[in-house]
């Protein structure tokens, strides 16, 4: 593998890393918990939960459009 790919893999892990951190403290912002399943298992999945109701989203897009839809900043 040459440099420049090992660099664009850096910077795409960087980039989930952030996203993740976006999606996380949006979800705090609303009171909410926010996990993901180890993709490594299966499909990557997204658990949103508060008051014990938990919420599960099959994907980024989807959990991105509920937390827009609570207002979530």
């Amino acid at each position: 593998m040459n440099a420049a790919a090992l660099d664009s893999e850096a910077g795409d892990r960087e980039l989930e890393r952030k996203t993740w951190s976006t999606l996380t403290a949006r979800a705090a912002l609303q009171g909410l918990q926010l996990w993901r399943t180890d993709a490594g298992d299966g499909p990557q999945r997204f658990v949103i939960a508060r008051a014990g109701v938990a919420r599960v989203f099959a994907d980024r897009d989807e959990l991105d459009r509920f937390l827009d839809v609570l207002g979530a900043a």
